[in-house]
This record gives C-alpha cells, sequence and structure tokens, in this order.
C-alpha cells in the first residue's frame, strides 16, 4: 500500500510539477526567434512545391531536378524543425528538473484528501526529522502531533488555505516547533484533490515574540510599580499615545489626551511656554534627549507636578517626526521635600537658638559644621574653623585620628596612654576654659561622623566650689552643734581621769610625808599619768571631731574610725543602760573615704539610735554596728536599733532638710548632711524598718584591698 500510495504521490508530484509550469512557475516560454525559425521552416516546404511547379511550366528548370530540390528543401526544414522541437524539449525539461530539486529543498508535502502522505521532500527529512520512506503513507497530522487536523484547513476558502496556519507539531526526537502551514490543492475543481502543504518553521519568530511581549509585560510591571508612564507623541498625525494606567494617575479619563494639542492644553499656562521653548530650542540644536518639568492642570483643578526626559525621532529632513520619553508623577516627593525642607528651616533655627554649641566632625576630626553657639563659646567664626582639625579648640597638642575619636567620644578619654582627657576648650583668644561634653555618632553612607555638644561649665564649677566650702561648713557646725550637745557627757568623763589623777597625786604626797616608799610613790604616779593620758584622748577625739579643716580622701580602717565615733558618742551615756554589740566583716576592713567625715556620719545615726531608745525599758535597748562586702564590692555599714521604728510618712522625707526624726527638739538637717557625705563618697545612705521592731541605716564607702593600696603607694 505504502508503495502504491509512493508511486501515485510521484505521479501527483510530477503532475503538480507540470501544473506548475504550465501555470507560468519554472523557467520562461521560449525565446522569441525559435519561434519565428520554426514557423519559417515550417512554412518553407509548403512554399517550396508551388514554385517548383512554376519552374516546370515555365520551362526554367526540369522535372527532376524541380523534385530533388524540393525533396532537399523539405528535407533541410524539417531537419531543422526537428531539432528546435528537441532543443525546447531538453530545455524544458531542464526547467522540470530544476523546480523539481526547488522544491525539494523546502518544507513541502503532498497529502490526499484523508491527509496521508503521498510525497514527502527533503525539506521535510531536514525539519521533522522523519524520512520518506517513514513518512509516506501516515497521516501527516498524526506523525507529527498536530495541533489541528486537516479539517479546519479543508473548510475555509483558498484564499484563507494559501495564507496559512499556525501549528505546533513535534519533531521525530520529541522537540515542538512552531509552523506555518500553507494548504493548495492541485485540481480546485474536484473536492478529492491532493493537497500540497508547505511548512515554515517559525519556531525562532515565535520565540522572539514571547520574549517581546515578556519584556513588554515587564516594563510594564516596572513602569506600574515606579509609577512611571511611558508616552509616544507623532507629529505628523497629532496624535499621542500613553502606557496603561497613566492617564487615571493623573487623575483623567481614559483617551482624554490621546493628542498633542489636548497635552498642551493641560499644562498650566506658565509651564507651557517654558516646555515648548525648550522643546525647540532642543530640536534647532537637533538634539536627540531633553528634559523637562511642568504642572499638569486636572480635571478637579488640582495641579501635579511632573518630570520627565524624552527621546526625540527625526525624519529625513530632520524635522522632529516622533518624541518618546517618559513621565513621572513627583507631586508628592515635592510635597515630602518641601517638609524635609521645612523641618530642616527649623531645626536649623531652633539649633542656632539652642546656648549649646554644636560641632560636627569627621572620623579624622576635621570640623563639618559649626553652630552660631560654638562661634560664640570659642571665639571663632563658621567659616574660620570649618575645614580645620578639632585639636585647634582644644589645648591638648593632639590631632585626633579615629581611633582616638572613637575612644574619647565613647568614655571621655583619649585612647593614647599618659594623654588627659580634653575637658577643657581653648578660645580663639588663647585663654583655656572647661567644657562638658556630650557626643553622638552616625554613618551617612561609609562616612562615619560625630556630633559633639559643647558647654562652659565655668559657672557652675564655681557655684560647686562655693557651694563644697558652704556644705564643709555647714557640717563644721553640724559637728560643732553636736559637740555642743555632748558636753556634759565629756564633762562628766573628763571629771573621772581628773578626780582620779588628783586622788592619785594626793597619796604619792601624803606617802612622801610619812615614808619615802619609792616603788609606791611610783605607781601611783604611774596611775595618775594614765588617767591625764586618757583625758587627753577624749579631748584630742573632741578637737579632730570639731576642727575645721579640708576634705582629706585616704585609706583608713574601718573597725577604728568606728570605735572613735562610739566613743564621742557613748561618753556619759552609761546611764542609759544600752548595750552595744559589734558584727564586723574581717574583709571590710579598710576604706578610702574621709575619717572625720565618716564618724560624722557615725556619730548622728549613734546620736539618733540612743534618743529613740529612751522610748522603750532599759532591758530591751541595744545598737548593733556591722559591717560586710557589698554585692558592688564596697563596705556596708549599718548601725541597728530595737527601737519602735520609723513611721512610713517620715521615711519618704527621711533625708529632706529640716524634717526631723526627733519632732520638735530637732532642726532635721543631721541625716540631710549625711547624706551629703556618704553621695560625696560614691556611697548610698538608706533606711529600714527591721521586721519585729527596731529600725536600720546603712550607707557604703569605697573599700580599698590590696592591690589599692599598692597603687596608692606608687602614686605617692
Amino acid at each position: 500500500m505504502q508503495i502504491r500510495a509512493a508511486m501515485q504521490g510521484k505521479a501527483d508530484w510530477q503532475r503538480m510539477v507540470n501544473q506548475s509550469m504550465s501555470d507560468g512557475f519554472g523557467v520562461p516560454d521560449p525565446r522569441p526567434i525559435d519561434r519565428i525559425m520554426l514557423f519559417v521552416m515550417l512554412l518553407i516546404p509548403v512554399a517550396t512545391i508551388p514554385v517548383s511547379l512554376y519552374g516546370v511550366q515555365e520551362g526554367r528548370i526540369g522535372a527532376l531536378p524541380a523534385g530533388l530540390l524540393s525533396a532537399l528543401i523539405i528535407a533541410t526544414s524539417l531537419a531543422g524543425a526537428s531539432r528546435l522541437s528537441m532543443l525546447n524539449a531538453a530545455r524544458e525539461h531542464a526547467a522540470r528538473l530544476a523546480i523539481t530539486r526547488a522544491l525539494d529543498t523546502v518544507a513541502i508535502a503532498l497529502v490526499d484528501s484523508n491527509g496521508s502522505i503521498m510525497h514527502w521532500s527533503a525539506g521535510c527529512e531536514r525539519m521533522y526529522g522523519w524520512s520518506a520512506n517513514e513518512a509516506v503513507g501516515r497521516g501527516k497530522y498524526a506523525l507529527l502531533r498536530s495541533s489541528c487536523d486537516i479539517s479546519g484547513a479543508v473548510g475555509r476558502s483558498a484564499g484563507d488555505r494559501a495564507r496559512g496556519q499556525e501549528l505546533r507539531e513535534y519533531r521525530r526526537d520529541g522537540t515542538g516547533i512552531e509552523v506555518i502551514e500553507r494548504v493548495h490543492r492541485l485540481d480546485g475543481r474536484r473536492r478529492d484533490s491532493p493537497l500540497v502543504l508547505s511548512m515554515l518553521d517559525i519556531s525562532g519568530r515565535k520565540a522572539a515574540e514571547a520574549a517581546l511581549v515578556e519584556g513588554e509585560a515587564r516594563l510594564s510591571l516596572a513602569a506600574n510599580a515606579q509609577e512611571v508612564a511611558v508616552f509616544e507623541a507623532d507629529y505628523l498625525t497629532g496624535r499621542m499615545t500613553w502606557s496603561a494606567g497613566t492617564e487615571q494617575r493623573f487623575g483623567m479619563e481614559t483617551g482624554s489626551i490621546d493628542t498633542i494639542e489636548k497635552w498642551r492644553s493641560n499644562i498650566l499656562s506658565e509651564d507651557r511656554a517654558v516646555v515648548l521653548k525648550s522643546f525647540a530650542e532642543a530640536t534647532a540644536r537637533r538634539q536627540e534627549r531633553f528634559e523637562f518639568k511642568y504642572r499638569l492642570v486636572s480635571p478637579n483643578g488640582m495641579l501635579r507636578m511632573i518630570e520627565g526626559s524624552a527621546h526625540i525621532i527625526y525624519d529625513e529632513h530632520r524635522t522632529a517626526a516622533r518624541v518618546v520619553g517618559v513621565l513621572k508623577d513627583v507631586t508628592e516627593r515635592n510635597r515630602r521635600e518641601a517638609e524635609l525642607y521645612a523641618r530642616e528651616a527649623q531645626l536649623r533655627s531652633i539649633l542656632e537658638a539652642v546656648p549649646t554649641a554644636m560641632i560636627v566632625v569627621d572620623a579624622a576630626g576635621t570640623v563639618l559644621s559649626f553652630s552660631t553657639a560654638a562661634e560664640r563659646l570659642f571665639g571663632y567664626a563658621a567659616h574660620d574653623i570649618s575645614g580645620n582639625n578639632l585639636s585647634r579648640l582644644s589645648p591638648i597638642d593632639v590631632v585626633p585620628t579615629d581611633d582616638f575619636l572613637s575612644s574619647f567620644f565613647a568614655t571621655g578619654r583619649a585612647a593614647a596612654p599618659g594623654v588627659p582627657p580634653p575637658m577643657a576648650g581653648r578660645h580663639a583668644d588663647g585663654h583655656e576654659f572647661p567644657i562638658e561634653l556630650s557626643v553622638g555618632e552616625a554613618w551617612t553612607g561609609q562616612e562615619r561622623l560625630f556630633t559633639a555638644f559643647i558647654r562652659d561649665i565655668s559657672e557652675r564649677l564655681a557655684a560647686e566650689e562655693r557651694l563644697a566650702d558652704l556644705s564643709a561648713e555647714f557640717a563644721h557646725v553640724g559637728r560643732t552643734t553636736a559637740m555642743g550637745e555632748l558636753a556634759a557627757g565629756l564633762a562628766h568623763e573628763l571629771n573621772q581621769p581628773l578626780a582620779a589623777t588628783a586622788n592619785f597625786l594626793g597619796a604619792a604626797e601624803l606617802i612622801l610625808q610619812d615614808t619615802a616608799d619609792a616603788s609606791r610613790i611610783a605607781e601611783l604616779l604611774q596611775m595618775a599619768n594614765s588617767q591625764v593620758i586618757r583625758a587627753g584622748d577624749i579631748i584630742r577625739r573632741s578637737r579632730e571631731f570639731v576642727a575645721k579643716r579640708d576634705v582629706e580622701m585616704r585609706i583608713e580602717p574601718v573597725e577604728a574610725a568606728i570605735h572613735d565615733a562610739v566613743a564621742l558618742v557613748l561618753v556619759g551615756s552609761g546611764q542609759f543602760d544600752i548595750r552595744l554589740r559589734y558584727d564586723l566583716d574581717a574583709a571590710a576592713s579598710e576604706m578610702l573615704a574621709d575619717r572625720v567625715q565618716i564618724q560624722q556620719v557615725l556619730v548622728n545615726l549613734l546620736r539618733n539610735a540612743i534618743e529613740v531608745l529612751r522610748q522603750v525599758p532599759r532591758d530591751q535597748r541595744e545598737i548593733v554596728i556591722a559591717t560586710r562586702l557589698s554585692e558592688l564590692d564596697e563596705i556596708e555599714v549599718s548601725i541597728t536599733d530595737t527601737g519602735p521604728g520609723l513611721p512610713q510618712a517620715v521615711i519618704d522625707r527621711l533625708y529632706t532638710a529640716f524634717v526631723s526624726t526627733k519632732g520638735v527638739g530637732g532642726l532635721g538637717l543631721g541625716l540631710s548632711i549625711c547624706k551629703r557625705i556618704v553621695e560625696a563618697h560614691g556611697g548610698e545612705l538608706r533606711a529600714e524598718n527591721v521586721e519585729g521592731g527596731g529600725a536600720r541605716f546603712l550607707f557604703t564607702v569605697p573599700r580599698m584591698d590590696e592591690q589599692d593600696r599598692d597603687w596608692e603607694e606608687l602614686d605617692a
């Protein structure tokens, strides 16, 4: 069956070639000279007979010669006509062969009315990978798994079939291709006539079209994401086209600005002339690109600020034919920028009005910004100091490097060892003054910037110095007042050693009068001397306590300071039947403090404890003095009594001046002074009630260990 189909296909193929030649496809018709020669050669035998008869009748030529001549002429003419016919036939055969070979190079198939392949060209073999032997006799659309069958093609008009249809078909190796198939019927009068199918591979074109569509979609998405409008203005037709959604974004209806004239009419009048002038200048200089900015008037009267750029396309006469460009609505951006500029101006005015000097420097210490307050503080104009190094404002002869700035701005100390922190400023006239510095760090891209806020603290330091003098004077008055309140007890305490001394000396005098017992006299004199020393110690402690002196921070033994304070307070207070108990931690042995001031705190707290213990029965009067190391490695000293405790209202206002725990009998200054002293030592004073009754006052002072002592000795 395949052989029969192949033979039939070959015959139909030959008929198609012949028809192609008869329809004018192939080589041209025979040459005109050939036609004339053939006509002449056929005409000569016809004309020879009358001429021969005329010659015989006139007697000019014999019958035999006339017959031989006529036969020769006729034979020659027929031979020439035969040769000319053979040449034309050979030329025609060559033309058919050339057409056959040419048609065989392209993808052409011959199918019957059922779609079975009758002829399969070499072009089809190359395109699909199926050989002619494999393809002939099989259904074309089934073999190639085409997306549609032949019925759709057969049912269409001849014009539609000639234009072709797009199909997706598959090669032998399974890869898909896109083709255009054109259909031509060999015999248009017969419905069952074979069909000639010509296929063209358009896979590359389809891929390019798909890539173009995808690119346009991406471009549209990008334009929509960035709210960019793409436009094209055709100056030959006056038409204007926009990318999808542009007119809606501008607050207009779709198609409302479809001409160049409508676009111009929507531009604010004062901006329209500027844009048209810019365009005219660009075209006059034959520029290909120009930028513009204008305000667009929406139908609701709202003004939109538009920015854009365009590419001008010129025709062969160098006249602007088309303009293609992009637009962007920058109304919101301009509004935010205006608000930002306003805030910056407001911030700038605030910074200019702030009395604190502000200086901005980079990581190398170069001054970038210098505020008005800084000009007043340092005596330099901003344009004089900008670009200079920060060291120009410091009395330290150090160039602030990046490490220096990082360490100094973070901690207030210079990174280089032995260089003091620059906490003093240098005025333009050369004098130095104390400053307080606060620094902020910021990164702007890859650049590191520092903003320094500087305050002149000369007046504050002077005030603090005056306050320190007043505090020392006030503390001295407090100690003097305390000693005045302890005067009766001191007199009683001094009376005992003085009376004992008088008795010992009187007894020694009697012994000298009665006998000369030297050993007994020496013993009495030694006992008298010890009593005098005792009285002297009492007077020394009292004088040291009330003496007006400068603050001296030294390493002091904690236990000795506590015992001296107890000796001052409990002098002559034995009549109160107060039991004193110590709970001292050996690890909390030494402190860095002013001994007299810490004793003043202890004296005040102990006196307050003694006062409240008068309100409880004698057998319940007890004071516990304890020391321990706190979690912060400080020495914590506590004084606990067994009194009635402190009301909450008093605890809340305990350290306020003129608030007393003694009612109307106290000035309310003792605890306030104690709090100032403890805080000056870097500690904390607090009070709490003890569960079961009583109150406890606790304060902390810096602890000194062996390592601190070694450093102290090295400094000394």
